[in-house]
């Protein structure tokens, strides 16, 4: 299951500074200044339709990072600067696929899959989304958003 938000927004700081914040991410502003923030399209364990998620296991959560027409994943996500987990900021990133790439959603494009320490990730009872954060080799914010389903303990 993936939720396919891919808007961009470009800010434009007419006059004095301004706190911004959009999807997660905080920047200052000054008069003159330009910042754009993206959205991704995201697939938590992509081909599960539930994206089931056990809080307690040592595994990881693979999270593909999906191409479209202005965003090449492969080769213009920053992997180094990904964060993932139950509100954005976790540091659960353990490897991004170097030679795997593929095309998760079938529409003709590479997509980028990153596997995330499930414990670090932070997942909790409750939790109906998990959220990715980082920026493009360029320096733009990226947040994406999909569905999870945490798996009660205990079973």
């Amino acid at each position: 299951m993936q939720v396919t938000p891919t808007n961009t927004v470009e800010v434009t700081v007419v006059s004095g500074t301004t706190t911004l914040s959009i999807a997660g991410h905080t920047t200052t502003l000054s008069a003159g200044q330009v910042q754009t923030f993206g959205s991704v399209a995201i697939d938590i364990k992509p081909g599960s339709a539930t994206n089931s998620i056990h809080p307690r296991s040592q595994g990881k959560i693979p999270v593909a990072i999906l191409s479209h027409a202005t965003l090449d994943a492969p080769t213009q996500v920053d992997r180094a600067s990904l964060t993932f987990g139950r509100t954005g900021d976790e540091q659960s990133l353990a490897f991004c696929d170097q030679d795997g790439l593929e095309d998760v959603n079938g529409d003709g494009r590479l997509d980028l899959v990153c596997h995330f320490h499930t414990p670090a990730a932070g997942f909790r009872a409750g939790d109906t989304q998990g959220m990715l954060k980082g920026q493009t080799s360029t320096g733009v914010p990226l947040t994406g958003l999909d569905a999870v389903r945490i798996v009660p303990v205990g079973r």
